[in-house]
């Protein structure tokens, strides 16, 4: 009786030791909002704080280019272009153009 006792106990205890090993302990996300491009971004990143540094590269990095890329932005090469006939000369504007018009070459439109 005492070892079908002890063997119930032993299971117990192992099972909840499998439940404590194999469950999922939540990780926590970092979030930031930012209004960018005439709308509002999120950004969600799995881990602790060293990865809002992350975050913070990329919200500047769609920062630069809604400066570069937005038609009504005054400071931009694209509305400097359009209203005021000036040249691009950004390389990756120029680049980007460069695919989209090989890639309309190569799908007739």
């Amino acid at each position: 009786m005492i070892k079908k006792g002890l063997w119930a106990v032993g299971i117990i205890v192992l099972v909840f030791t499998m439940w404590v090993l194999v469950r999922e302990s939540p990780e926590k996300i970092q979030s930031q909002t930012r209004f960018l491009m005439d709308t509002y971004c999120n950004i969600q990143v799995p881990g602790d704080i060293d990865v809002l540094k992350a975050i913070e590269k990329a919200f500047n990095r769609i920062e630069e280019i809604d400066v570069k890329f937005n038609a009504l932005n005054p400071e931009s090469p694209i509305y400097q272009f359009n209203n005021n006939s000036i040249p691009i000369t950004d390389r990756e504007i120029v680049e980007l153009v460069q695919k989209a018009l090989d890639v309309s070459k190569m799908s007739d439109g």
